[in-house]
């Protein structure tokens, strides 16, 4: 299969992670090699493009959206796509509810739930400590 390559950085990433390298067995429709070296070309600008900016609009949202839609239509196994479009959609709507100015108050959010979850684990650690006491 031949790509160009700029395409090839994001295609080896997603390969490695969903298909074990192998990219044609992606498409599972008894399409000709030529149609589905087509769809991995298009996937892998797709992928391109989601490297390349973050889902920032609801245009690019939907574009994306729709052109998983249309990768599905095509054969696509859905699972990957799933995770894919869902990554968008973390983006998008984690931008867009995301004030100016905000990412001192992310990195506090982030510290205060490495807090929550060491106090979580604490609670259930005297809780068992608690039910060999009482047994």
């Amino acid at each position: 299969m031949r790509v160009s390559s700029e395409l090839v950085s994001p295609l080896t990433k997603f390969s490695e992670k969903y298909c074990e390298g192998n990219l044609l067995s992606l498409v599972d429709r008894g399409y000709t090699l030529k149609k589905k070296n087509k769809l991995i070309e298009e996937f892998g600008t797709m992928l391109l493009s989601m490297e390349a900016c973050q889902v920032k609009n609801e245009e690019t949202f939907l574009v994306l959206r729709d052109a998983c839609r249309d990768f599905m239509e095509a054969g696509f196994n859905v699972g990957f796509l799933l995770d894919f479009l869902k990554q968008a959609a973390q983006q998008y709507f984690g931008y867009m509810m995301r004030p100016e100015g905000s990412d001192v108050c992310c990195a506090r959010v982030c510290v205060l739930l490495v807090t929550i979850l060491q106090k979580k684990k604490e609670l259930v650690r005297l809780e068992e400590e608690l039910g060999k006491v009482s047994k």
